[in-house]
């Protein structure tokens, strides 16, 4: 799970939205406390549960997708942003994503392109 509930009214909506004990969430008190409680509730239910629960929120926490997950993903899919792969030196092929991402400046480039060895980038 990424979590960046900075501001005050994403940590609370964060911890709300976990079930976090109230006498946690000031994290100043002990820090380490607060840490293994979320840990904890977060390890206690899978990414499924927590995609329901916690992303609907507003709370600037997303659970992260497995790789397969991101290629499936519908929104990345119709903006075509795991399209591209390159190729690694001895024929394995990687997902890439396009920089820059906006699709004007990469329509021109090449679906598959090779990726030098390790070594040979020019700094």
């Amino acid at each position: 799970m990424a979590v960046g509930a900075l501001e005050e009214k994403f940590w609370a909506s964060f911890c709300e939205g976990i079930g976090l004990d109230a006498e946690l969430r000031d994290d100043r008190r002990d820090p380490a406390a607060t840490q293994a409680a979320i840990t904890a509730i977060i390890a206690s239910q899978p990414a499924k549960h927590w995609r329901a629960t916690i992303e609907p929120l507003d709370c600037c926490c997303t659970v992260v997708r497995t790789l397969e997950e991101a290629l499936a993903d519908p929104h990345l899919t119709a903006r075509g942003l795991l399209d591209r792969q390159v190729e690694e030196p001895g024929g394995r092929r990687m997902v890439s994503t396009p920089l820059p991402l906006a699709p004007v400046f990469r329509d021109a480039a090449p679906a598959l392109r090779a990726s030098p060895p390790i070594g040979d980038y020019e700094i």
